[in-house]
């Protein structure tokens, strides 16, 4: 699973077009604030050049999402979902390859 971005600057100040974006073989951290009231999950995701993850991954970026109120769901859908935010124009790629 993740999502394909057609073109995007990353927060390294990168650009880059027709990428994968996925948390392969990232660790996801799920923390408390200091309140108690609200979660965070924080990660890194990994730039490919194509869905295949084929050839080498040089390209990770941090990601925290912040305020989490209700845990309902996976990490792994609030960090897509904060993905596609950030990222305009991105589509889910679900196929396994």
């Amino acid at each position: 699973m993740g999502i394909l971005v057609p073109s995007c600057t990353l927060p390294n100040g990168i650009e880059v077009s027709n990428v994968f974006m996925c948390f392969t073989g990232e660790n996801v951290t799920v923390g408390k604030d200091i309140s108690g009231n609200a979660y965070s999950v924080t990660s890194n995701y990994r730039v490919y050049k194509d869905s295949l993850r084929s050839g080498p991954n040089i390209i990770r970026c941090d990601i925290l999402v912040e305020g989490i109120s209700n845990v309902s769901q996976s990490p792994y859908m609030y960090l897509y979902n904060s993905l596609k935010t950030s990222y305009p124009g991105a589509t889910d790629e679900t196929q396994a390859q």
